[in-house]
Formats: structure tokens, C-alpha cells, sequence
């Protein structure tokens, strides 16, 4: 008698829940990332007159670009420890944290602690854990799944310069840095959508063997 014998093997999705993870993505980079090209639009006036516009810029801008880079020496431990998804969500409410602690920013020190430090952090944390997240549930579509995510990005840096010279108009730094950050706690519904890869694996057969097994006897 014969007996057919499968071997399997856990592989990424390349799709179903993997696309709502793109669609998180997506609204962690907008949400998160998109404010870094309109920083001279948000904070160019009270750089004025602060009396710090072009140094103040600068050092403000270059600390935060060191910190979200050196920020990826944490993700992997971090997510080693936790998971894409916990991290993510710690660094969307960071990020959300860091705008609205700089809402009532009055010298530089304060601007460099919250919106450099604390919000490098956030941006980094979160979206380094959109990459790997996006590596984990994807092989062969991979380079489209991270394309795709990453119009979040591109969508927010077409539309917030146009949100916060309109706020601008409205309202003063103070209360548009608070709208800004409130609009970031939605990069939390993006994180949400991040779950854990084990939950959509898919079985793939990558061996079949054929057994003999005695029949008990029989001519």
C-alpha cells in the first residue's frame, strides 16, 4: 500500500493582511514624516524671533536627522524584544507626543529637546518598523508593497504644507503645532494594522514522498 508523506514549509503572505499592512504603513509615513519638509514654513517665524533662523535651522534639522538614523541601532533590539507592531506604536505616540510638547516652545533648547530628540526618536522608531514589518510579509512583491507604502510619505509632502500655511492663517504656532500633533495620532491606527506575521502564514507543500507500507501479507 502507499502512503503519500508532505513536507511544508511557513512562508510570508505576499498579500491578503499583507496589504492592510502596506495601507499602516502608509499612514505611519504620512503622519509621521511628512512635517519634516514644511519646517520652514511651521517654525520659520519664530526662529526670527528667536533671533536664530538660518543657525537655528540647522542645528535643529541635522539633530534631527542623526537622531532618526541613529535611531535604527534600537529597532532591532526593540523589536527583537517586543514586536514591529509594539514599536510602532510606541513611535507614533512619541512622534504625536514630541509635536504637541513643542506647541508652547519659547527658546531653542526647547525646540531641539522635543522636536529633534523626541521626535526623531518617534519618526525613527516608527517608521524603521514599517520596513521591517513590510520584509516580514513580503518576498516576491516586495519591492511593490514598499512603493506603495511609501506614497504616504509622498501624499504628505504635497498636502501638509498646504494644511499648515492654512492653519497658519487661522491660528498661531502654538495652536497649529497642537492640531499637527493631533493629526499625528493617527499614524496609531496605521500601527494598528501591523500584526504579527505568525498570525497569516501560509503553508507551502516543497516535498512529497511516496511509502511503501506492508500490507499485512498479502499475494
Amino acid at each position: 500500500m502507499k502512503m503519500q508523506r508532505s513536507k511544508v514549509r511557513q512562508e510570508p503572505p505576499d498579500g491578503g493582511w499583507g496589504w492592510f499592512v502596506v495601507l499602516g504603513s502608509s499612514f505611519i509615513n504620512l503622519f509621521t514624516r511628512s512635517i519634516e519638509p514644511s519646517f520652514g514654513l511651521l517654525f520659520g517665524d519664530l526662529l526670527k524671533d528667536l533671533g536664530v533662523a538660518t543657525t537655528g535651522a540647522a542645528i535643529i534639522m541635522s539633530a534631527l536627522d542623526a537622531v532618526i538614523n541613529f535611531s535604527g541601532f534600537l529597532v532591532g533590539p526593540l523589536i527583537k524584544k517586543y514586536s514591529f507592531r509594539k514599536v510602532a506604536f510606541m513611535g507614533a505616540a512619541l512622534s504625536a507626543t514630541a509635536l504637541m510638547a513643542t506647541a508652547p516652545a519659547r527658546s531653542m533648547t526647547h525646540i531641539f529637546i522635543t522636536y529633534s530628540l523626541m521626535g526623531g526618536l518617534g519618526f525613527g522608531l516608527a517608521t524603521s518598523s514599517t520596513f521591517v514589518a513590510l520584509n516580514s510579509y513580503f518576498s516576491k512583491k516586495r519591492g511593490q508593497a514598499v512603493g506603495l507604502a511609501m506614497t504616504g510619505t509622498a501624499l504628505g509632502f504635497m498636502a501638509m504644507p498646504q494644511i499648515i500655511s492654512r492653519l497658519l492663517e487661522e491660528f498661531e504656532f502654538c495652536d497649529t503645532m497642537l492640531i499637527i500633533g493631533a493629526l499625528g495620532l493617527n499614524a496609531l491606527v496605521g500601527a494598528s494594522l501591523l500584526q504579527p506575521v505568525k498570525w497569516h502564514l501560509r503553508s507551502v507543500v516543497i516535498e512529497e514522498e511516496t511509502l511503501l507500507a506492508d500490507d499485512g501479507g498479502k499475494a
